[in-house]
């Protein structure tokens, strides 16, 4: 038998440096395709003003690129739209009008509703029927 001391509670001094680079190891383990987001990290690399490795300025322009095509297809569906959103505002300010026009009828208003009704209503009566019509049609759309 050794004479030598085989106390296991005497901690061996390498275990230190073990783990300290263990935990040193886990955070930097950034080898391609594991962990974090590539496009992330390069992106906060290059905020920093720090040099790019090989390759990640690629990562980079392939991103600016696919937001310019993506900037671009929206651009281009916007005025494809914008006819439309024209011609909506020109049928929406009609209808503005014809409402108005509706909610104090002038006498022609008026004339054409009494030859519209089939059996003959009185101007006087058209004058209180059509703003009452007008009124339960603004409540009801409202609604």
């Amino acid at each position: 038998m050794s004479s030598a001391p085989t106390d296991c509670r005497v901690p061996d001094p390498s275990d230190k440096l073990d783990a300290k680079a263990d935990g040193q190891f886990q955070q930097v383990n950034r080898r391609a395709g594991y962990g974090d987001d590539r496009l992330d990290r390069i992106i906060a690399t290059a905020r920093k003003g720090w040099t790019l490795a090989a390759g990640e300025g690629l990562v980079l322009v392939q991103e600016i690129d696919r937001l310019r095509k993506g900037k671009e297809i929206v651009t281009s569906m916007l005025y494809e739209q914008v006819p439309l959103l024209n011609q909506l505002q020109d049928e929406n300010a009609n209808l503005k009008a014809i409402l108005a026009a509706l909610r104090e009828p002038s006498e022609k208003v008026l004339l054409a509703a009494v030859e519209a009704v089939r059996y003959g209503a009185s101007y006087a009566a058209l004058m209180h029927c059509i703003p009452a019509a007008v009124e339960a049609a603004e409540r009801e759309a409202s609604v």
